[in-house]
């Protein structure tokens, strides 16, 4: 594990936070949880603006690139490339 000094990510709707398996998911006005596996991720696509998580079974997540330092982004994208998880950069927001 690639320590990253991102415990939590926040966006519009939920916080994130990166721990040695897996990518918790907590809804910021229910306090709901859900967990995305490394292993269950199939690929990250990164644009200008933010950074969109894919699993294997189609679920998604995403953060804002603008409430990230850039140094962590990078550890987190070493960490990922690591685990053989396709992060790709994508010139546009439409996937």
């Amino acid at each position: 594990w690639t320590k990253v000094n991102i415990h939590k990510i926040t966006n519009t709707r939920e916080d994130l936070i990166f721990d040695n398996d897996g990518i918790i998911s907590v809804e910021q006005s229910t306090q709901n949880k859900s967990k995305i596996m490394y292993k269950d991720i199939k690929q990250v696509k990164e644009t200008k603006e933010i950074i969109l998580i894919i699993s294997k079974a189609g679920y998604t997540t995403f953060f804002e690139r603008k409430n990230v330092e850039s140094n962590d982004l990078e550890k987190l994208k070493q960490f990922f490339d690591k685990q053989n998880i396709l992060w790709e950069k994508s010139i546009c927001n439409i996937f």
